[in-house]
Order: C-alpha cells, then sequence, then structure tokens
C-alpha cells in the first residue's frame, strides 16, 4: 500500500506503475485506511482495486468555482479540493464570479465573504436575482466566525457556512451537504429555506 500526498489521478498512475496493490491519500482517515487494508487482504483483492482505481475517486467529481482574494486561502482550498477529486475554476472578487457563471456552469460556488470590488454577499444576491430554475449551492468563507454570521449569510441566500481556516473534513462535508441539498431541491426555495447547514472549524 502507498500513502501519498498526491492527487488521485497521479496517485493511481503511480500505483500501476510501482504494482502497489492499492493507495490512501493523505491526510488519512482511520475509517479510509481500515476499508483500504480490508479490501487489499481480501481474496481477489488485485481485481476489485484495479476497478476501484479505474473508476475514479470515491465520490462524485465536481465542477466547483472558488472565489477567494487571500493568494494563501486560495491554495489551500484549491489543493484541499482537487485532493478530493474535483475540478476546481478560482475566482478574485464577485465579478468574476459573475464573469464566470455567465460563461461556463458549476455544481457548487464557494464564496468568501470579503472580497474587493464585490463582496460575497453582493455576488450571492446577485446570483440570486438572476436565477432561474435549480439553486446553485453557495457556501460562504469567512474568518469571522462570529455568533450571528451563519444567519446573516443564509439571510442573503448562501446555503452554508465555513469558517476559516478551512479544515479537510469540514470542507467535504459541506461539499457532500450542499450537493445533497441541490439533489432534493428541483426549484429555487427561500433563502432560509430548510437544507441550510453549518461547517464549523476544528479547534
Amino acid at each position: 500500500m502507498l500513502l501519498t500526498s498526491n492527487d488521485y489521478s497521479t496517485s493511481t498512475r503511480l500505483s500501476r506503475e510501482l504494482g502497489v496493490t492499492s493507495h490512501v491519500i493523505k491526510p488519512v482517515k482511520p475509517s479510509e485506511l481500515l476499508a483500504v487494508m480490508r479490501t487489499a487482504l481480501s481474496p481477489g483483492s488485485s481485481e476489485t482495486l484495479s476497478r476501484v482505481a479505474e473508476a475514479g475517486p470515491p465520490s462524485a467529481r465536481l465542477r466547483i468555482l472558488l472565489a477567494e482574494d487571500n493568494l494563501v486561502n486560495q491554495r489551500l482550498a484549491l489543493r484541499l479540493l482537487e485532493k478530493m477529486g474535483h475540478d476546481v475554476a478560482v475566482a478574485q472578487n464577485g465579478i468574476e464570479v459573475l464573469a464566470a457563471l455567465q460563461k461556463d456552469k458549476f455544481d457548487l460556488v464557494l464564496m468568501d465573504v470579503q472580497m474587493p470590488e464585490m463582496d460575497g454577499f453582493a455576488a450571492t444576491r446577485e446570483i440570486r436575482r438572476r436565477e432561474q430554475g435549480k439553486r446553485l449551492p453557495i457556501i460562504a468563507m469567512t474568518a469571522h466566525a462570529m455568533k450571528g454570521d451563519r444567519e446573516t449569510c443564509l439571510e442573503v441566500g448562501m446555503d452554508g457556512y465555513l469558517a476559516k481556516p478551512i479544515h479537510r473534513e469540514d470542507l467535504e462535508k459541506a461539499v457532500k451537504e450542499a450537493i445533497r441539498t441541490k439533489r432534493q431541491a428541483s426549484t429555487i426555495r427561500p433563502s432560509a429555506g430548510a437544507g441550510a447547514f453549518s461547517a464549523k472549524a476544528a479547534e
């Protein structure tokens, strides 16, 4: 077995070249490690793991728009999302977010609250104003983890809330919950409707 920090596609190719039975991308969850070990030690593991590797990442591959002007936070979020197997485009401010949504389709937007030219709140309001039909999940990212922040994000039309610094577990949970909510709702619902959630950063 191979423990690696590379992305999923790179690790899969490397495992095949080295003849490694399986690989796990760091940071490793105990449950994930146990599951891979059990599979590797089971009869016919080589054939089973080969089919899993060809199928790609265990979770759905999403097209995500990351709106973040801080370079350090941008690189961290981008690295985490790519390690999860997602395709990511980056916007520096709300104006770039709106422009990107005009040109391409996305499954999810990770929206920094404070950005130059147009902040995350203004960009979200404009996205909701333009929306027709299905609702685009938007998760707020903010360093201001104070009482009432979550409610403010939901009031402007956001669906989730992440406090910075971003942790992999919180980000993964927020992404999964946002997509689950999207699948349940086929039309635009009120901004403070059911399915809103909060993913709080670990201490």
